[in-house]
């Protein structure tokens, strides 16, 4: 395990999740696209194993670091499907109407940002060949995927200089949700947070330093 230094070049604006992209959740889901596994929370608890260094239970890899260079609102259209209410309609279906009521077309605004020089960095103490290798199994960040948002155009994995806190604290601040008593820990606030994967569990959040 050395340390390494994870860096994205993505086409497009990026649809982030709520917060930030952790790089150990890309490597979970790298593994369970070149496995053909079900994703985490589709299964009994088990993670998939991932290059990565643990400490205290928690992967020793920064959230996606980035700089704002844009934001842009972009608009999602959730249509009634017309055609299929057709096929299992019968003959006192006289119309449907789409501007009102269960059967209206929506338009949903969601902002989307772009990064400054288009990418994205991680910090990270792993086994760097093993997760070159699994980060080339993913070709997209963040949300809405579907509609060509966040597309990786190139991914740069090599080894870096440390630093004191490497990789999870940068002078005093966490670069990833930390335990409260972590060693190192001078700025930072108090939220909710997941503190390893699927984190989307949120009945497993609890009092976490942030940034």
């Amino acid at each position: 395990m050395v340390p390494i230094a994870v860096r994205a070049t993505v086409a497009s604006a990026v649809a982030l999740p709520g917060y930030a992209i952790a790089l150990d959740s890309l490597l979970m889901a790298a593994v369970a696209t070149r496995d053909d596994l079900p994703p985490l929370g589709f299964r009994e608890k088990v993670e998939f194993a991932i290059p990565l260094a643990k400490e205290r239970g928690i992967y020793l890899a920064s959230l996606g670091l980035f700089e704002h260079e844009a934001y842009e609102r972009r608009f999602l259209t959730k249509r009634f499907p017309l055609a299929e209410a057709q096929a299992f309609g019968d003959a006192k279906l006289k119309r449907v109407n789409m501007s009102a009521g269960l059967c209206k077309n929506y338009r949903i605004p969601m902002e989307t940002i772009h990064l400054h020089n288009d990418a994205m960095t991680w910090f990270a103490i792993g086994d760097l060949d093993v997760v070159r290798d699994l980060l080339s199994w993913v070709h997209y960040l963040g949300k809405k995927r579907s509609v060509g948002l966040g597309r990786v155009q190139q991914w740069v994995v090599e080894e870096c200089e440390q630093w004191d806190g490497f990789p999870v604290l940068r002078d005093g601040r966490p670069l990833r949700p930390l335990p409260l008593d972590w060693p190192g820990l001078k700025e930072y606030r108090v939220e909710r947070r997941v503190l390893s994967p699927p984190y989307w569990e949120r009945w497993r959040d609890e009092p976490c330093a942030v940034s």
